[in-house]
C-alpha cells in the first residue's frame, strides 16, 4: 500500500509535512461563500464553523456544531515503516490519532511545529477587529505583531486533544493594508479530554499543523496577494515566531 503522506524532519521541533492524496472521509475547511461560512472537520459531519460577517464591523463567529465527527485514532493496525519519520518525531501518544488526522487532509504541503505552549484563558479575544467575550472552549496563545492565535477545544480548554489543526485567516482585521493582521485559530477535533487524564498526561508539547495551501487558508478581504505571501514565506514565518513565544 502506497504511503497518505510524507515527513520530512527539519528539527526536533519542526518538520515538513506533505500529503500526497486524502483519505476517505476527507478533513477540510469546507467553504460555503454564499452563506459566508466555513467548516472545519469532516467534511460530512464538521466540528466547528467560522462565520465571516458580512458587515466589516462585526466581529467573526466561532461555533462548536453537535453532531460533529471526533477524530478517532485508526482501528486497523498500521506499517508506520510506509510513513517513516513519523514514528521517530512523535511521542507515542501522539501517533495514531496523528495518523489518522494527516491521512485525512487535503493534498498539499503542511509545516508541523511541536512546541510547549502555555495557552491562558483570556476573559477577551480578537475575532476580527473587535474584542469580544471569550467562549468557554477557547484559550489564547499569543496576542502580540498584530499576529492573534487561539486554540479551539471540544471541551475544556485546559487539555485539548493533539494534534491541533490550524486555519489562518489572512487580512484578519478586514483591511488590506501595509501592516496586515493574521488571525490562526487550531481546532481540537478529538473528544474533549477528561480531568484524570489530563492529570495522568501532564504538561506536553503541542503539536501545530500550519497549513500552507491556500485551499486550507480563508482570505478575509480576498487576496491573491496575501494567499501567495502565506504560501511562499507566511506559514513558514508564523510557524518559527511559534517557536520563539
Amino acid at each position: 500500500m502506497l504511503p497518505d503522506y510524507s515527513i520530512t524532519i527539519e528539527s526536533p521541533s519542526l518538520a515538513q509535512l506533505t500529503v500526497l492524496h486524502a483519505r476517505d472521509p476527507q478533513i477540510s475547511l469546507t467553504p460555503n461563500l454564499h452563506k459566508r461560512t466555513y467548516n472545519v472537520g469532516y467534511v460530512d459531519a464538521p466540528l466547528f464553523r467560522l462565520n465571516h460577517p458580512f458587515s466589516p464591523d462585526d466581529p467573526w463567529r466561532i461555533d462548536l456544531l453537535p453532531r460533529g465527527r471526533y477524530l478517532e485514532a485508526r482501528r486497523e493496525k498500521r506499517d508506520y515503516k510506509l510513513i517513516g519519520a513519523i514514528r521517530s518525531w512523535l511521542p507515542p501518544e501522539m501517533l495514531d490519532t496523528s495518523d489518522q488526522l494527516f491521512s485525512s487532509l487535503p493534498a498539499g504541503q503542511y509545516i508541523l511545529v511541536r512546541v510547549p505552549l502555555r495557552p491562558s484563558r483570556t476573559e477577551t479575544i480578537i475575532l476580527g477587529n473587535r474584542r469580544v467575550t471569550a467562549p468557554h472552549n477557547v484559550s489564547t496563545i499569543s496576542e502580540l505583531k498584530n499576529t492573534y492565535s487561539y486554540i479551539w477545544s471540544t471541551g475544556s480548554p485546559n487539555g485539548p486533544r493533539l494534534p491541533l489543526l490550524g486555519v489562518p485567516i489572512l487580512n484578519y482585521s478586514g483591511e488590506s493594508s501595509i501592516t496586515r493582521t493574521l488571525g490562526v485559530h487550531f481546532f481540537s477535533l478529538a473528544p474533549p479530554i477528561v480531568q484524570p487524564e489530563l492529570e495522568r498526561l501532564g504538561h506536553r508539547d503541542h503539536l501545530l499543523v500550519v497549513p500552507k495551501s491556500q485551499k486550507m487558508a480563508i482570505d478575509n478581504v480576498w487576496s491573491e496577494t496575501a494567499s501567495n505571501e502565506w504560501y511562499e514565506y507566511g506559514a513558514r514565518k508564523f510557524a518559527n515566531r511559534c517557536l520563539e513565544e
